[in-house]
């Protein structure tokens, strides 16, 4: 399930979103999701022919997890969406409690490679990032939590009941 897709390096296209099949293919890369459950993914596509630049996926097969966001700025491809149990992209984190937690993390445009990642959660499972957007010096992302304080390095109080969104910004 691809869920979005920005314009890249040299007009390249990026996707991102997730799949649930044991394994996945982009041309000569094929990605592994033993435990078949919601597996996120990364792939960068040449403009001229359509074939994969490079494919990339989360590593941990224990979690349900989806790309949500997409962005290109600054040399890297940002990628935003929601995990839970844990994440890997390249580094291994775990969610902050119960239920999903958002991230947004920085891959390598050359060769997809992990450059960083960022988490916040609450207390609950409603965290699910749903843009991403990159300039050379800092990057944009928002989403929406429903369970007290939404913490990204600091945090965001709920107000009220229900559904809060928000919009932070990382300078990587």
């Amino acid at each position: 399930h691809s869920h979005a897709c920005a314009i890249g390096p040299s007009y390249d296209l990026l996707v991102t979103g997730f799949f649930q099949s044991a394994t996945m293919s982009w041309g000569t890369t094929t990605l592994n999701n033993p435990n078949t459950n919601d597996e996120s993914f990364v792939a960068r596509l040449a403009t001229a022919t359509g074939a994969e630049v490079w494919a990339v996926d989360q590593a941990d097969d224990t979690s349900f997890n989806r790309g949500e966001a997409i962005a290109y700025g600054g040399g890297d491809v940002i990628v935003g969406g929601y995990f839970s149990v844990g994440l890997d992209f390249g580094r291994a984190v775990s969610p902050s409690g119960t239920g999903d937690d958002s991230y947004v993390l920085a891959l390598d445009a050359a060769d997809g490679s992990h450059v960083w990642t960022n988490t916040g959660g609450s207390g609950s499972s409603d965290s699910e990032a749903f843009g991403a957007a990159a300039t050379a010096s800092s990057v944009f992302a928002g989403g929406f939590f429903n369970g007290g304080t939404q913490t990204w390095n600091f945090g965001f109080d709920q107000v009220g009941s229900g559904i809060d969104a928000y919009l932070t910004r990382f300078e990587p």
